[in-house]
């Protein structure tokens, strides 16, 4: 008898300065989860993926993307790809000549309202970006866990970021979508009064999926 294992390792330096900064700020860590699986338990918390659909969960953050390709709850593999959101604010900095928040608003522009010179860069990182996702891909069918991806679920606080959506969906021919973490999630509104959820849900997506572990 056998059984498949999922194996974590961290280095302790890092987790121990994680743990620490949590106690500094007066409060007392029960649980230390990695950033994908903690994706994964807010998608399942709030979506109900149908029997045999093989989602990939794409976690941009600021400068890291984690991929997390899950079946039927099981993850069948994980990467991370260190193409995020510094990427495409530092490449504006540098093609423009302007500072980090100005880089920052033009970005947050959307599609038609930014200078040609970001489109052109936001078009070539989402390629990038997705000749990554389609590397994954490829090694996921030489294991022979799963033949294709049929969802495309992106998190994080630069998943919103314009062509992003449109090049996946272009890349690999499946549907794109931003997931929300707080579909099923009870919460105060007076929490998020003011604000858009559409922007605010996506970069909630890690919080929401470790405080919804139990054990």
């Amino acid at each position: 008898d056998k059984m498949e294992v999922l194996l974590v390792a961290a280095k302790r330096d890092m987790v121990d300065s994680h743990v620490a900064l949590m106690r500094d700020a007066g409060l007392a860590p029960r649980v230390v989860d990695v950033d994908a699986f903690a994706v994964q338990n807010a998608y399942e918390a709030n979506c109900d993926p149908a029997d045999g659909e093989t989602v990939l969960l794409m976690n941009v953050g600021a400068s890291v993307t984690n991929l997390n390709i899950v079946k039927n709850g099981v993850p069948l593999f994980t990467r991370d790809i260190w193409i995020a959101g510094n990427t495409f604010v530092e490449q504006i900095q540098k093609r423009l000549g302007i500072d980090r928040e100005q880089a920052l608003a033009t970005l947050g522009k959307e599609d038609g309202e930014s200078p040609s010179e970001v489109s052109e860069i936001t078009a070539t990182i989402c390629e990038d970006l997705a000749v990554g996702v389609e590397r994954s891909v490829l090694f996921l069918k030489s294991s022979g866990e799963a033949e294709k991806i049929d969802r495309i679920v992106l998190a994080g606080g630069s998943s919103r970021i314009p062509a992003l959506l449109s090049t996946l969906a272009d890349k690999h021919a499946v549907p794109v979508e931003v997931g929300n973490c707080l579909a099923r999630v009870a919460y105060s509104d007076s929490l998020f009064e003011g604000e858009d959820l559409d922007i605010i849900a996506p970069k909630l997506t890690v919080a929401v999926g470790l405080a919804l572990r139990t054990r």
